[in-house]
């Protein structure tokens, strides 16, 4: 009988968690999948005041790159078929009130040396920067990235700015001119300065 009430309670247990897990919205398969991200990347999160929206579950995995020749990164993630990788580096005790420069300084040092190959930079208008990042300044560059940085083919650099929550580079690496570089173009944004929580 005592066997039986202690199958029954840890049977009811379990069945409470799952509940419990499926009120708030997550499913118990989900934890499992969950990509961790470096304690590193989550404060700098916090101190720019800004949010990450994660990729699809169970696609990408954390890489461990911390430091190159180009600079200290946050976090790296990249595709489980390791075609898309993308590098993050925040910076929130930014205050140079020039990210243009950074941008372009940046994207030059990672742009390889060729002379054929150009560096396209996209300066999102102060309204789409708003609307997007609920940012200050935002742009991109595109451009084909030095070997000594990567061996893919194709890089994009997105920049974004906000007076007062510091400065947000992703790199963007890949072989293939995908989807997948679109859809990560809003992968990282300041909060909104109006919402309360």
């Amino acid at each position: 009988m005592g066997e039986v009430v202690m199958v029954l309670g840890s049977y009811l247990l379990r069945m409470g968690l799952v509940i419990l897990l499926l009120l708030s919205g997550l499913h118990p398969s989900v934890l499992r999948a969950q990509t961790h991200y470096s304690h590193r990347f989550t404060r700098a999160l916090e101190d720019c005041n800004a949010t990450f929206i994660q990729p699809i579950e169970n696609q990408y995995r954390p890489k461990m790159l911390r430091k190159d020749a180009f600079g200290r990164y946050d976090q790296v993630i990249e595709t489980r078929s390791k075609d898309f990788e993308m590098r993050f580096m925040l910076d929130p005790n930014y205050h140079k009130d020039v990210p243009n420069i950074t941008c372009l300084a940046l994207a030059s040092s990672l742009a390889t040396n060729a002379q054929h190959f150009d560096i396209q930079i996209n300066i999102f208008p102060q309204e789409d920067a708003q609307a997007y990042y609920h940012a200050d300044w935002a742009a991109y560059a595109d451009f084909i990235p030095k070997r000594s940085l990567t061996d893919k083919y194709y890089a994009r650099l997105v920049t974004i700015y906000r007076v007062g929550s510091g400065i947000m580079h992703q790199i963007m690496l890949f072989d293939e001119h995908s989807d997948e570089k679109d859809r990560r173009l809003y992968s990282l944004s300041f909060k909104d300065p109006t919402d309360s929580f």
